[in-house]
């Protein structure tokens, strides 16, 4: 609510209510209307919002029982012609109070009030003059009647600032004495409809500035009926007149301004009329016995007039009427000036959002401007001291202020931020003071202003958040100009271009860091036309390496839109990519390690079921054999993609049994030669080593897998040898074959997933490459570890590990997780 710009506040508009006894108002004017039915609320409401289309404003009715949305439409469309327009167009919604009030079941009132002002905003924008509202009382239980009262005297507050007009209605059914009260103490008028009629009532706070008036007046009065017995020794003019409105008397300053009266009548003597003045006040002072004082603006001399009218006595009983006339002329333009220069200076401090404020210290007084109060939450007008203000300010900050103002009074300077406490709401203000001092040097008062920052100090906030999420970002974050150079990179940006400094990158032209300027270039045209590009670019270090980003641009533009700079973010994908690419590779490869024995068996059974009767027993006896070869080979890869599936996602539940090496070697080999028969394969296990646990088809598929993988890179009729040994707490296994080794890099790599060997090799054998893979994870699911030992031209053995003292179950978790 603070810093609203000017064509959002109130002026001296005057704008036709649509409510009989109101009449035409001010922007500004809050009201309620008492009801007892609805027809009582649509008597008012109708006319209020009828006046308002008419009016080019923009209105809003929050509906509450006993209305409901088509009873207040339709009471509408009675009483405005076309009012179907001004629905279609969107000059008028009714809105459930539910949605409005309670959109969360809560009720607040800031959030209400902001809304309100929100709803402003647009309407100004879309071109109307203003906002004409209402909303019923009726939902508000006891639970929320304070905070609803509070509510409404912070809009009583609030929209005499704005070009607003607000209806309150309640329902008189359900209030009480104390319930009046509160509703009349937060509205400038009431309606209440009594005998027929609609009765406005005055809020007390109105009434008090009238009452104070009026005594002001009746001060003045007195002061110049005492004075009115020395009538031409005065400066002032003065007459005095009879019922007849007969001149009776004139003093010396009377007929020296208007001449002597020669017997007419004052409306003849003083302005020329045949009849009686419309705005004469014989009837009030005559009829009623009352003093008046006013003003009057001559048209014979110019000048304007103070004039009190005073009844009194003659001596003969009957009563005649002094009138008092002092020149105002000279003082009418001064006030005038100081009112003009009163307002352009409380105008000014609310469009800056300072107030200002003046210390008597001697008598500690403070003087506080209408922007002072407003900024402090404080009623205009109320008394203030040194402490008063102390109070306001946030307990956490009373001492650093104290000892600030202390150490002004000594002749330090006074230019402080602090928070103060206003209702509910913390606020930050910036202070800052010049004090004045005597002769003696000491401090006689001072002069100061402090200004609302609450938003600056949020922004500030704000700024300070985002600039840490930035920093603290491990994306890279990069922002240049709208002609695409730097201007600012994060510390992510810095690593992964490898640079040190952001100097040295800050300057340069975004697209040098890419090795396709081109697509760079257009990215940067793209994002300043269409507001933002997303896609995927090859950039380039200083060292001349590459890397894949996937970037997201974005145009900055301020509160108008205007475009300011072009902020870009980065994520390295260069894993990703070949993480994509080894999975592209893998599919191709696993698809064609599929297609190739399922080939085979489709292609063995297609022959036997077309040539049976043609086949020999033999060739029958081998295309059956060649189908179940391959389809072994399949079963086998299947198994071990689902064993790998099964590791990553963390489902992988072993069963322990106490396994002899030995036997388990006998068995796997027997297994494994039914399908490769062109090596031999030893078991070199010798008998009595201990017994281990270890889940027996998990381990009969880590020896295959070496077996397999054995097979594949020995030159046909080699020999592939299984020996085992005991070691303290261990069982060692190892698998050799006569090979032609690994290089180094090769035995770095050979355990990592759809990896298969380079060289001629890699096209003479089958798989995967997922064998090794699946062995590694299934030796540590046990507890283990697998390695190879190999030497370039004499072969290699892979060796693992199976605990036979100690075991590490891997049991199955309700989230899927292993232990």
């Amino acid at each position: 609510m603070h810093g609203q710009s000017q064509e959002h506040t109130v002026s001296d508009e005057i704008r036709d209510s649509g409510i009989v006894g109101i009449g035409r108002v001010r922007w500004g004017t809050h009201v309620c209307q008492f009801y007892q039915s609805k027809q009582d609320l649509i008597d008012i409401l109708v006319p209020y919002f009828k006046a308002g289309l008419e009016a080019n404003e923009f209105c809003m009715w929050i509906i509450s029982e006993p209305l409901v949305t088509a009873e207040a439409l339709e009471a509408m469309r009675q009483a405005v012609v076309d009012f179907d327009d001004y629905l279609q167009r969107g000059q008028m919604e009714v809105i459930p109070d539910s949605e409005w009030y309670l959109p969360d079941g809560t009720f607040r009132g800031d959030r209400v009030l902001e809304a309100w002002i929100a709803r402003l905003e647009q309407a100004l924008a879309r071109g109307y003059a203003g906002l004409r509202m209402t909303g019923d009382m009726f939902w508000v239980d006891k639970d929320r009647w304070q905070q609803f009262i509070e509510y409404e005297a912070r809009v009583n507050e609030v929209i005499g600032q704005y070009r607003m007009l607000a209806v309150c209605t309640c329902c008189l059914d359900g209030c009480d004495g104390n319930t009046v009260i509160d509703v009349v103490k937060n509205h400038q008028y009431a309606l209440v409809l009594q005998d027929g009629r609609w009765d406005m009532i005055e809020s007390e706070t109105h009434r008090q500035a009238r009452d104070a008036l009026l005594r002001s007046q009746q001060t003045i009065a007195e002061q110049r009926n005492q004075l009115a017995n020395i009538l031409n020794s005065m400066a002032d003019c003065i007459y005095i007149v009879n019922r007849r409105y007969e001149i009776e008397f004139v003093n010396l300053a009377m007929a020296t301004e208007f001449g002597a009266p020669e017997g007419r009548k004052c409306y003849q003597y003083l302005d020329d009329r045949d009849d009686v003045c419309p705005w004469c006040k014989n009837d009030t002072v005559f009829s009623e016995g009352k003093t008046v004082s006013w003003e009057w603006t001559s048209e014979k001399t110019g000048k304007t007039y103070d004039l009190v009218d005073v009844p009194f006595k003659n001596a003969d009983g009957s009563v005649s009427k002094l009138e008092v006339f002092r020149d105002i002329t000279g003082r009418k333009k001064v006030e005038q000036a100081l009112r003009e220069s009163e307002r352009d200076l409380n105008h000014a401090q609310a469009v800056a959002n300072i107030g200002s404020w003046r210390l008597n210290v001697h008598g500690n007084r403070l003087l506080w401007s209408d922007e002072t109060y407003r900024v402090f939450g404080v009623p205009v007008g109320t008394p203030m001291t040194y402490e008063a203000f102390l109070c306001s300010v946030h307990p956490d900050d009373r001492e650093y202020v104290d000892r600030k103002w202390a150490a002004a009074l000594r002749g330090e300077p006074y230019d402080i931020e602090h928070r103060i406490v206003v209702g509910n709401e913390i606020r930050w203000v910036q202070e800052r003071a010049e004090l004045e001092f005597d002769a003696q040097g000491t401090v006689a008062g001072g002069f100061g202003t402090v200004q609302d920052i609450t938003r600056r100090k949020r922004m500030e906030n704000e700024l300070r958040v985002k600039d840490y999420a930035i920093e603290s970002a491990i994306t890279g974050i990069a922002i240049t100009d709208l002609d695409g150079y730097v201007t600012d990179v994060n510390p992510a940006c810095l690593i992964m271009w490898d640079y040190e400094r952001d100097d040295q990158i800050v300057g340069s032209h975004a697209t040098s860091f890419f090795v396709d300027p081109d697509l760079a270039g257009e990215a940067l045209r793209e994002i300043l036309e269409k507001g933002a590009w997303q896609g995927e670019a090859r950039a380039r270090r200083p060292d001349g390496s590459r890397f894949d980003v996937e970037i997201s641009g974005n145009l900055v533009t301020d509160a108008d839109g205007k475009p300011i700079c072009m902020m870009a973010s980065f994520v390295d994908i260069t894993e990703r990519k070949k993480l994509e690419r080894v999975r592209d590779d893998f599919i191709g490869l696993v698809s064609h390690e599929l297609r190739t024995p399922m080939t085979v068996i489709s292609g063995s059974l297609s022959t036997l079921l077309t040539e049976w009767d043609r086949l020999s027993r033999d060739d029958i006896h081998q295309l059956m054999n060649d189908a179940l070869a391959e389809s072994q080979s399949l079963a086998h890869l299947v198994e071990n993609l689902l064993e790998l599936s099964r590791i990553r996602s963390q489902r992988l539940t072993l069963y322990s049994e106490s396994i002899d090496i030995r036997r388990l070697v006998e068995e796997t080999i027997d297994k494994i030669e039914r399908h490769v028969t062109s090596h031999r394969f030893v078991n070199s296990v010798p008998d009595g080593l201990p017994a281990t646990k270890a889940d027996p088809l998990r381990a009969e598929r880590i020896l295959y897998n070496l077996l397999d993988n054995a097979a594949k890179y020995s030159p046909e009729g080699s020999q592939i040898e299984v020996s085992a040994r005991a070691e303290s707490e261990r069982l060692v296994i190892g698998v050799s074959d006569q090979g032609k080794g690994l290089s180094p890099d090769e035995q770095s790599r050979v355990f990592s997933s759809f990896q298969r060997l380079g060289d001629s090799r890699t096209a003479l054998t089958g798989g995967a490459g997922l064998g090794l893979t699946v062995c590694q994870r299934l030796v540590e699911a046990h507890g283990g570890e697998i390695w190879v030992e190999s030497e370039e031209g004499k072969g290699s053995t892979f060796f693992f590990t199976l605990p036979y003292d100690g075991w590490y179950r891997v049991e199955q978790s309700s989230h899927g997780s292993t232990t």
